[in-house]
């Protein structure tokens, strides 16, 4: 295998990926595995639909023939960020700061992948500009929050330190 750039930093972020979904807490893992597999669903469908209508291309990728999108990205990497991002999402500050929340964790997604895209093989903006990617960010993982508060009942009668109980029953 050549060891370019492109393949280097595939490498690299499947490593700190895998790494930090291992890392979760333990006590959190359950609400970690429904918000990725979540994740993981919507990515794959945008993914698709943005792959499929020419908008972006991934020239260098894990898998060249069984499909055009990127695997690290959309099956790895952003649904642990997703679930890292709803593990610690400040739901008991004010709106700013929640705010604030979301613009800092969509622009470090936004900001390594605008400068791939520039300087790598690994992204290609073909009808895409990096502001999609902030706003279909933004969304997905305002997505994402509203499963994650629907699904675990996130404010409603539960003690301080408790962890959240799905609306389906299941308890740990």
């Amino acid at each position: 295998m050549n060891w370019t750039v492109e393949r280097v930093l595939l490498v690299a972020v499947y490593v700190i990926s895998i790494g930090a979904f291992v890392l979760i807490p333990a006590h959190r893992r359950r609400e970690a595995h429904v918000t990725f597999l979540c994740q993981e669903l919507v990515t794959w469908f945008l993914g698709l639909v943005v792959v499929e209508n020419d908008w972006i291309r991934y020239p260098v990728r894990e898998m060249q023939v069984g499909t055009t999108s990127s695997i690290v990205y959309e099956y790895i990497s952003y649904p642990v960020v997703t679930a890292y991002f709803n593990l610690y999402y400040p739901r008991r500050r004010k709106l700013p700061v929640q705010l604030a929340y979301y613009v800092l964790a969509v622009s470090a997604l936004t900001t390594p992948e605008y400068f791939i895209e520039k300087y790598t093989a690994l992204i290609d903006y073909e009808k895409w500009h990096w502001y999609y990617t902030f706003l279909s960010l933004s969304v997905t993982l305002l997505l994402s929050r509203l499963f994650y508060s629907l699904f675990f009942r996130e404010g409603r009668s539960r003690k301080d330190g408790d962890s959240p109980q799905s609306t389906i029953g299941l308890r740990e």
